[in-house]
């Protein structure tokens, strides 16, 4: 029985391993972010005493045709799985809170890479624990999954902070456009906000049940489910 040879290629210059690759025109781009495990004391030694800013060759890109890794990006460590809204790729870096100086704390970071020339853009400091970047439209939303409750929103090219929404939601999920809406829910603080899609503009917010799922759209309405008490809630309309 023929045997058909498996070629392995192997990310080159680190030991990390890689987040799933993101397929991006003819290209795949892997994130190398975390470290294998017995190399993880290093790891979180120099995430604790290190700077949270360096930069490091984590981001490559793979050529198919090729079948080589053609280029290498800086990010910064522990970047998470990347957020592509092209022609950018969105990273957070906090897998901890990091203490460089008995006086300073670094907070989570944002940043976004050019996949068009590998430029590094950022970073913000937002939380400590900022959630997944969200892209949705012409924006990019970023909130906090733990310790607060702003959000904030990021458009243009090169990317800018637009607005910064205080006292809104903790933890946000994945938020979904409906007419000229955008409708958030928060699992950690049992809310739901609306803002309207074309200014940003920040319209209303809602108590909702207890453990609210992300919002889903159902016959023209927009809905959300209590994960916890089973509990059916519509958010629009009448």
């Amino acid at each position: 029985m023929y045997k058909r040879q498996i070629t392995d290629y192997d990310l080159p210059n680190t030991n990390n391993a890689a987040w799933a690759p993101l397929p991006i025109g003819d290209r795949l781009w892997f994130v190398a972010g975390a470290p294998v495990l017995n190399e993880l004391g290093d790891f979180v030694w120099d995430m604790f005493s290190g700077d949270a800013r360096e930069r490091f060759p984590t981001l490559h890109v793979f050529d198919p045709v090729s079948e080589t890794f053609s280029n290498t990006y800086d990010t910064l460590s522990a970047p998470t799985k990347g957020t592509v809204q092209l022609p950018y790729i969105w990273f957070s870096s906090n897998p901890l809170t990091v203490i460089n100086e008995r006086t300073m704390t670094n907070t989570g970071l944002l940043y976004a890479v050019d996949t068009r020339d590998g430029t590094f853009i950022g970073e913000w400091e937002l939380c400590s624990t900022i959630s997944a970047p969200y892209p949705l439209g012409e924006r990019l939303w970023v909130g906090c999954s733990e310790d607060g409750s702003d959000l904030w929103s990021f458009t243009g090219d090169p990317p800018q902070e637009e607005r910064h929404y205080t006292q809104v939601g903790i933890n946000p999920w994945e938020p979904i456009e409906h007419g000229d809406d955008i409708w958030f829910t928060f699992r950690d603080s049992n809310t739901a906000a609306r803002f309207d899609a074309q200014t940003g503009d920040l319209l209303d917010q809602y108590a909702i049940v207890s453990d609210p799922g992300p919002p889903f759209l159902y016959r023209g309405q927009v809905w959300v489910y209590g994960i916890r008490d089973g509990v059916l809630q519509r958010l629009s309309g009448g």
